[in-house]
């Protein structure tokens, strides 16, 4: 294995790297600005809490090309906002982000909403107590029959006279939420038997939606926990480690914290509890505390991105 030392300075930035010439490369292309580790005589994106992070890619490297290592002040991909000075730790996927020192409550404690009569496949209506609302939409957040994911719908309301969403196949609904407030009582309700899933009275604007008590989720899957036995679905939205929005659903397993779902989240903003019984309480909390360190973030960042940060050589 050929390897050729170089380094760069720029507006008080600089890093050092080496480009091996003839590392084999492995099957999948690396992106640029990801953190990498060595694998046999080649070098891949890192996994989940490395412990021996290789460096950076310094630009994107297709199968059975050469590879540019950057370490020390680098630019890499952080799957998660990070404070000026945290430690870094390795994500799936050649990310970093703000390393877990220990776990964190990302929503504290709260009671579901307790949404009735949920459809279970079929269609669902919006309806006002008074004929002055018929300026607001509604946006219903739910999972239709057969499905696994988060399906939002718009529906404008037209007073005292029920209007229904396009869809007709609603499994669950797990949050609503008006665009103003109304005059008078919204109902949402199966349409069907025209019974109640959940109203928002006068002066509010959502039902079985709150806000993360902390929005960070460290670029992983956060956990979710209940106070007692319930299998309802909860659905989380936020930022993938990207930064693009997604909503994640996943049914709690009573008391036992586990995984919600599969979704990496850079943050969580908002957390979808109406399926869930008033009496039982709802906690969403960051994945256990990591174990490596793989550097430390050089500048602060609001939101997953491209970041500067001190990444040690370290094979």
């Amino acid at each position: 294995m050929k390897a050729k030392k170089y380094n760069s300075r720029s507006l008080g930035e600089a890093w050092e790297g080496l480009r091996y010439a003839d590392l084999t490369a492995t099957a999948a292309t690396i992106d640029e600005n990801a953190l990498l580790v060595f694998d046999g005589n080649a070098v891949k994106e890192s996994t989940d809490d490395s412990a021996a992070v290789a460096g950076v890619a310094q630009q994107a490297v297709a199968a059975s090309e050469g590879v540019r290592v950057g370490f020390g002040g680098c630019y890499v991909r952080m799957a998660s906002p990070v404070a000026l000075g945290a430690p870094l730790v390795s994500r799936a996927g050649g990310y970093a982000a703000q390393k877990i020192t220990a776990q964190t409550t990302i929503l504290s404690a709260t009671a579901g909403g307790n949404f009735g009569n949920q459809p279970a496949n079929d269609g669902v209506e919006v309806v006002s107590d008074s004929t002055a609302d018929t300026t607001q939409t509604v946006t219903l957040y739910g999972i239709l029959d057969g499905e696994t994911t988060i399906t939002t719908s718009t529906v404008e309301l037209n007073g005292t006279t029920a209007v229904a969403d396009a869809n007709t196949d609603w499994s669950v609904i797990v949050g609503v939420e008006l665009d103003a407030v109304a005059a008078g009582t919204v109902t949402i309700r199966e349409a069907s038997a025209d019974q109640a899933i959940t109203t928002i009275t006068t002066g509010n604007l959502v039902a079985g939606i709150v806000d993360a008590t902390t929005t960070q989720a460290f670029g992983i899957v956060p956990n979710h926990d209940a106070s007692g036995a319930s299998t309802a679905q909860v659905a989380l939205f936020g930022t993938d480690v990207d930064g693009n929005e997604q909503y994640s659903a996943d049914a709690l397993n009573g008391a036992t914290e586990e995984a919600h779902g599969t979704a990496s989240f850079g943050t969580v903003t908002k957390i979808f509890l109406g399926a869930v019984a008033s009496t039982v309480d709802v906690t969403i909390l960051s994945a256990a505390a990591d174990t490596n360190t793989c550097g430390r973030a050089l500048e602060a960042l609001t939101a997953p991105g491209v970041g500067y940060a001190n990444i040690p050589m370290n094979v």
